[in-house]
């Protein structure tokens, strides 16, 4: 992820925050006016009832029925089914949360304004429930005449909900697309390990085919190596065959000028296949010192990345933590919320398990990831020495070849010719020379 995505992400949850620390603010006060106008009510009602009528059993019933529900259906009975029901919101929102791959912080705290969002959402529902129950109409139908007030406060009311409900839903829509740029980063990280992975796979790829070709030229060295043995035999039983008739000198003079330029063309044929040898092994050396360094340069820019990411991270979250711990302060000054808070550090505590889990679980993927570079690092590093040694070996050998020739040269300048023959033989031993 971007660090301009992560500031992004981290400004749009401060201002979430801001939001939702006013909303409880405005939730709190109008929670305590909806208490203080339900006991009004309710002891309006009271006083209401206590009044002799025409009907008292009927009345007597229909009070008694309505003290029972107003009794049940108070507001710390309907707070605790509240707390019930948030429990059960964040327990069947736990499995949802634990599917994506952001970052902890980040989901984190996703989950937290989701799960306040609900709980308030939650909470609206059963004060709206509570204020329009049959009840209260049937308390307010005794005690409509006393003044019109109670029905005024009732509108605001409803007026209070109908705001509220649409902050919800303004809400909602702004946590749809903070988790669209979640998901967005998802898919950028995903095509990021793509291709690294192609990176790897075309390193592999060029690494095969070079150690191939030189290989073939390994072998077209050691062809030519014993095509020089099987011309050092030749010559070997060409000089034999000459030792025991020494009365034969022309011939034999000009059958060994014939081998000197033979052996003077091996020898120029073998001196260019050395330096094109020398050439295509610098070259290949050469390609291999860039890819090495590009590779270097790949793996140090994803280093930086990953740790200018985690630092990042770390930050945010130590700042979230700070708005959390504000938030958790704020809720304790509520005595209703006791219930619902230990739920949530419950829930907390798991997620937060799992989380540190899948960092791990990244940490180690990262981690093979650079031990499979370093292991291709090392074996392109010892295949290339291994070529060396045989480029090394074949020149040796080549080198102890130009020696024994020359020394087979020089056995032949040691034979004497015959006295008709001698300007024919200075003749023919300056050739060479001319032709060198």
């Amino acid at each position: 992820m971007d660090p301009a995505d992560v500031n992004s992400l981290r400004k749009a949850l401060e201002v979430r925050g801001a939001r939702l620390n006013q909303q409880d603010l405005a939730f709190l006060e109008l929670r305590k006016a909806i208490q203080g106008l339900s006991a009004n009510m309710f002891q309006r009602g009271k006083r209401k009832l206590a009044v002799p009528c025409a009907e008292p059993g009927m009345h007597k019933m229909t009070a008694a029925r309505e003290q029972t529900e107003m009794a049940s259906e108070g507001p710390s009975g309907s707070w605790q089914r509240g707390c019930r029901g948030v429990r059960n919101d964040l327990r069947d929102h736990s499995h949802v949360v634990l599917a994506g791959i952001a970052p902890a912080s980040l989901r984190r705290d996703a989950a937290t304004l989701t799960l306040a969002r609900k709980a308030q959402k939650y909470d609206w529902h059963i004060l709206h429930k509570a204020t329009t129950t049959p009840a209260p109409h049937r308390i307010l139908r005794y005690i409509r005449d006393p003044g019109d007030g109670i029905q005024d406060g009732q509108a605001a009311l409803n007026r209070t909900v109908l705001e509220k409900d649409t902050w919800i839903e303004a809400l909602k829509l702004e946590k749809g697309q903070l988790e669209g740029e979640l998901s967005q980063a998802e898919r950028r990280l995903a095509e990021q390990a793509q291709q690294y992975q192609q990176t790897i796979e075309e390193l592999t790829r060029a690494q095969s085919m070079e150690a191939s070709a030189l290989q073939m030229e390994h072998e077209c060295a050691v062809k030519l190596n014993q095509e020089k043995d099987f011309e050092i035999a030749e010559l070997k039983r060409e000089r034999s065959r000459w030792q025991p008739t020494t009365g034969d000198t022309n011939e034999m003079l000009s059958t060994s000028v014939a081998g000197q330029k033979k052996l003077t063309k091996l020898l120029r044929d073998k001196d260019l296949f050395v330096e094109t040898l020398k050439a295509k092994a610098t070259e290949a050396q050469r390609e291999l010192d860039q890819k090495e360094a590009q590779q270097q340069a790949r793996e140090k820019g994803f280093c930086e990345v990953l740790k200018l990411q985690m630092e990042t991270l770390r930050d945010l979250q130590k700042q979230l933590e700070e708005i959390q711990d504000g938030q958790a302060a704020l809720n304790r000054t509520v005595l209703e919320k006791d219930t619902w808070i230990e739920a949530l550090k419950l829930e907390k505590g798991q997620l937060e398990g799992e989380l540190s889990q899948a960092e791990r679980r990244l940490a180690e993927q990262a981690q093979q990831y650079q031990q499979t570079i370093e292991e291709l690092t090392r074996a392109q590093s010892m295949e290339a020495s291994a070529l060396q040694m045989e480029h090394e070996c074949a020149v040796k050998l080549n080198q102890e070849k130009d020696f024994e020739i020359a020394e087979l040269k020089r056995r032949g300048s040691r034979w004497q010719p015959t006295p008709g023959h001698e300007r024919n033989a200075v003749h023919l031993r300056g050739r060479p020379e001319e032709a060198d």
